[in-house]
């Protein structure tokens, strides 16, 4: 039994881990590995950040934030869970009775949670995916489909990305080029190469489920197929995307609006899907120092100082973390209770 089996199925932590196999020793040394690292890199990170900010500037900015805006911020960013329990809904593996929006954004909620203290493998992923096993899904099928839900999201918040850059970066456009006809043509060919790697997919997965013999691994391919690889569905599942994205964005401009430095709403619209992708990408531990920095770069070269982006970009990350904390309530409610 893995740890992740263990935490949700409610045995204690140290019966998880005091005696592992020994084809279990490797798995559980890289885990480490990737821990330390993770960590260092985080650590790393925010040093040099905070390297080049002023200390009495950055405490100055956070203790003086607006409650109201904060308060606004607090009640938005959640909804990113219900909407993205819808997504996660929608591509649920077929030949399974998908379970309620509410059960779906429990899970979610717990995953959040874990996400912010557990490192991968064993993070919010990985628990979503056992718990799935509860509803009737193989393991297979239930990673496939949560990775199916995560990518939506990420395709998503890359296409935000794209036409971002031209406005974040201008001088380093040819002499004459327009910010705004950069950010258009990269939203154009962005658009277009979704649509052309789309059908890519849809030829390569029939003809792979035309070639291959293994039932497992046609039975993963054709749930890709049926869950995305239809027009209908993959337009479906991109406005759910685009829905999941808009709370977290929402609430790191209303966090700009709250910090007493006044950081231009719009300058914090045009980094936020930056800070999000930053968020996700496991090079830190649970996207602390990547994000600072993202942040940090990003909105230097919009004239806001570093004390102020850096602000801004722990108060999103404390407020992600609080919104997660009843993920662990959660957790033990739905953990079995010993017998």
């Amino acid at each position: 039994m893995s740890n992740t089996d263990a935490i949700l199925e409610g045995k204690d932590e140290d019966d998880a881990v005091a005696t592992p196999s020994v084809s279990e020793r490797p798995q559980r040394l890289r885990n480490a590995l990737i821990l330390i690292v993770q960590i260092a890199v985080s650590i790393g990170l925010l040093a040099w950040v905070l390297s080049d900010v002023d200390i009495a500037s950055l405490g100055n900015a956070i203790a003086g934030l607006n409650p109201w805006f904060m308060i606004a911020a607090a009640a938005v960013l959640p909804l990113h869970i219900p909407a993205n329990a819808w997504r996660w809904r929608y591509v649920w593996p077929p030949g399974n009775q998908s379970p309620s929006l509410a059960t779906l954004s429990h899970l979610i909620t717990i995953g959040l949670f874990f996400n912010q203290v557990l490192p991968p493998p064993v993070g919010g992923d990985a628990v979503r995916t056992v718990a799935a096993r509860r509803y009737g899904c193989s393991l297979p099928t239930a990673a496939l489909s949560i990775l199916i839900e995560r990518t939506w999201g990420l395709i998503v918040v890359t296409l935000m990305i794209l036409p971002t850059l031209p406005l974040l970066m201008p001088n380093q456009l040819p002499s004459g080029q327009s910010p705004w006809t950069s950010a258009a043509l990269l939203t154009l060919l962005a658009g277009l190469g979704l649509v052309a790697t789309f059908y890519i997919f849809l030829w390569g997965c029939r003809r792979l489920e035309a070639r291959l013999q293994r039932p497992l691994i046609l039975k993963l391919l054709e749930q890709w197929r049926v869950s995305t690889l239809q027009p209908g569905r993959a337009i479906v599942l991109l406005m759910l995307s685009v829905i999941g994205q808009a709370p977290p964005i929402i609430a790191i401009v209303l966090i700009a609006m709250a910090l007493p430095v006044g950081i231009d709403p719009t300058s914090a619209l045009l980094v936020a899907p930056l800070a999000l992708f930053a968020t996700v990408i496991p090079l830190s531990f649970a996207g602390w120092g990547v994000r600072e920095g993202v942040m940090v770069t990003a909105l230097a070269g919009l004239g806001v100082n570093s004390a102020a982006a850096l602000s801004l970009s722990l108060t999103f990350g404390m407020l992600l973390l609080l919104i997660s904390l009843p993920g662990a309530l959660l957790w033990q409610w739905r953990r079995p209770v010993k017998g």
